[in-house]
């Protein structure tokens, strides 16, 4: 229950209390990180870890490039 509880803590701290029970999606609570999901920050190399969860890359050097706010960057890879 504790896991569930800091979950949703992160989620309202990086979404903010009026995004954070929206649906993760480009026309919901990431509407207005449109700048920073085309940076190509985070990748999905198409390989997985051994229990079948996506390995992504990020890439730091795209950090900077663009006028978005460092949660912005976050929401793009929650």
């Amino acid at each position: 229950a504790q896991r569930l509880v800091s979950y949703w803590d992160k989620r309202i701290e990086i979404f903010g209390e009026a995004k954070a029970f929206m649906r993760l999606t480009l026309d919901e609570a990431l509407a207005d990180d449109s700048v920073a999901l085309s940076l190509g920050y985070v990748r999905p190399t198409g390989q997985s870890d051994s229990t079948g969860r996506a390995i992504l890359f990020m890439d730091f050097s795209q950090e900077g490039k663009a006028d978005c706010t460092s949660f912005s960057l976050i929401r793009t890879f929650w």
